[in-house]
């Protein structure tokens, strides 16, 4: 515990909490968009970051989506295809379906609040 502490004194750890002390209490001049905006960075993205992420979502969403129910329909009709470790793959894509549909729609509800907060 002394090494992790060796190079933390306690004169550096006052002087910390006083600076942060004094930049907060100075409450009219405190902007809050500003200091999110500095520490956790801007809400929203430019255009051709939001276009490549859309993209590369929207290709993992088809290929998972085709990929997962392809594989339901194989295994379920065929009926050699009907043993323990296909129907273990079978409720692992029925899984990965699920997974792709609800986070679609959750990260979908989530961005949908963050720019419609803004105009309101």
């Amino acid at each position: 515990m002394e090494t992790v502490l060796a190079g933390y004194s306690e004169a550096s750890a006052y002087d910390e909490v006083t600076s942060v002390s004094s930049t907060m209490s100075n409450s009219t001049e405190f902007d809050l968009d500003a200091f999110l905006k500095a520490h956790l960075g801007s809400r929203s993205r430019d255009f051709p970051e939001s276009l490549a992420l859309t993209v590369v979502y929207g290709v993992i969403f088809v290929t998972g989506l085709l990929g997962n129910a392809c594989t339901c329909v194989v295994i379920a009709t065929n009926a050699h295809l009907h043993t323990a470790t296909n129907f273990y793959l079978f409720s692992l894509a029925i899984s990965d379906l699920l997974t792709l549909v609800l986070g679609q729609c959750y990260s979908t509800r989530i961005l949908l609040h963050t720019y419609i907060h803004r105009f309101i």
